[in-house]
């Protein structure tokens, strides 16, 4: 498991940290949202995974805290986009974005 977070200046000094949002409670969806863990999803809400997909050099990234949490029951999910009002958001339920790795 690891932890995501962009390089960003930010004007309050917020965490870029990447974690997973509380469930909406009328559309369901969880989107993934920037700052530190604040205990919510039982603290495992910034541990995400990459994972190999069927084809080779494709990835994508998982919330699946399992290594922490191994005797918690998880819904895990891949982290995909939903498009809202105008608006891309990452969510764990929308469609799967797609990684490749390039050596700088």
């Amino acid at each position: 498991d690891l932890r995501i977070q962009f390089i960003a200046s930010t004007t309050c000094g917020q965490s870029t940290d990447w974690r997973l949002g509380e469930r909406d409670a009328t559309s369901g969806r969880r989107l993934i949202i920037t700052g530190r863990d604040d205990g919510t999803v039982r603290s495992f809400g910034n541990f995400f995974r990459i994972v190999r997909s069927e084809v080779v050099g494709i990835y994508f990234i998982e919330w699946c805290p399992r290594e922490v949490c191994p005797e918690c029951m998880l819904e895990c999910g891949a982290v995909g986009i939903i498009r809202e009002n105008g608006k891309t958001l990452l969510a764990l339920d929308g469609g799967v974005i797609p990684v490749v790795f390039q050596k700088s």
